[in-house]
């Protein structure tokens, strides 16, 4: 027997991937994309509305839950409201057109030109929750508004993911800061972890997404810990622009190395993946990723 409503009275719930986790156990689902005020769900203005209208259907009663919270909500959280309810059964709905969507986003990132792109476009997409190295990164992405900033990217402009997202987002309340989101994120990863994307993968079952990340995201030990470099998603990118761009590496009487590029348009994030060299074996063992860098555009 499936329940009528899952409410999430939590942070950053309302996405597409708990979404369809949770679609076979419920109708619908109330969550917040972004981060929820302190005061949480207005269980006592719900309870009330539930005993004065006995008959309410289990999508009123959803809409009640959004509007409970933003009845009750003050100071600085009420900024970053982005309440949602969410019928559960458009959910696979979405999730289906949204990995359309993500087929053309892996083949448009097969072009290292697309890819500046896109990689460019998502810096002005609706990110959720915190984004900075000292807070942490939630990687969490309006997905309306993904679809938006890439859609001129994608070759032929159309998808299905606006009108997929009005069926199963309901009804939502938002704060200032968070006016434009659809109702729905998705983890989008900003800041890049191998361990959580290799987490990623054996949650999410979307092919097409997967397919994106792991061409656009995807470290050399994302899939195992040994690489030979030449084999590496990097070099194989190098190379294909080689004949365009250089990049140089050279070390200082004090051993530091300093890395130069011709062309500093094809850099979109400096970060150093670093390798152990084994002889007998012939290969380079991937050892970690470092995005603690310092550079300089001349």
């Amino acid at each position: 027997t499936k329940l009528d409503i899952i409410a999430f009275d939590a942070n950053m719930s309302a996405s597409l991937e708990i979404a369809s986790a949770v679609a076979p156990y419920a109708d619908y689902m109330v969550a917040s994309e972004d981060i929820m005020p302190i005061t949480g769900l207005d269980y006592n203005g719900l309870i009330e509305y539930i005993s004065e209208n006995p008959s309410s259907s289990a999508a009123q009663v959803s809409q009640v839950i959004c509007d409970g919270v933003k009845d009750i909500a003050s100071g600085e959280g009420k900024k970053f409201m982005a309440i949602s309810a969410i019928d559960l059964t458009h959910a696979q709905i979405l999730a289906t057109a949204f990995d359309a969507f993500a087929e053309k986003m892996a083949e448009n990132s097969e072009n290292i030109a697309n890819l500046q792109k896109m990689t460019a476009l998502m810096n002005s997409a609706h990110f959720l929750g915190a984004n900075t190295d000292w807070e942490g990164y939630s990687n969490l992405v309006d997905l309306k508004s993904l679809e938006n900033q890439l859609s001129p990217v994608i070759s032929d402009g159309q998808s299905d993911i606006e009108r997929a997202i009005s069926k199963a987002v309901f009804h939502k309340v938002t704060g200032e800061i968070n006016e434009d989101v659809g109702g729905i994120s998705l983890y989008y990863p900003k800041n890049k972890s191998i361990e959580e994307i290799n987490k990623y993968k054996d949650i999410y079952t979307g092919k097409g997404y997967i397919d994106y990340i792991e061409k656009t995201f995807a470290h050399d030990g994302i899939l195992n810990r040994i690489s030979d470099y030449k084999e590496t998603s990097s070099y194989k990118e190098y190379q294909s622009v080689i004949g365009d761009y250089t990049i140089t590496a050279e070390a200082d009487h004090s051993g530091i190395y300093y890395m130069s590029a011709s062309n500093s348009d094809i850099i979109t994030k400096i970060g150093v993946n670093l390798y152990s060299y084994n002889e007998e074996d012939g290969i380079y063992y991937y050892l970690n990723t470092d995005n603690n860098v310092y550079y300089n555009k001349i």
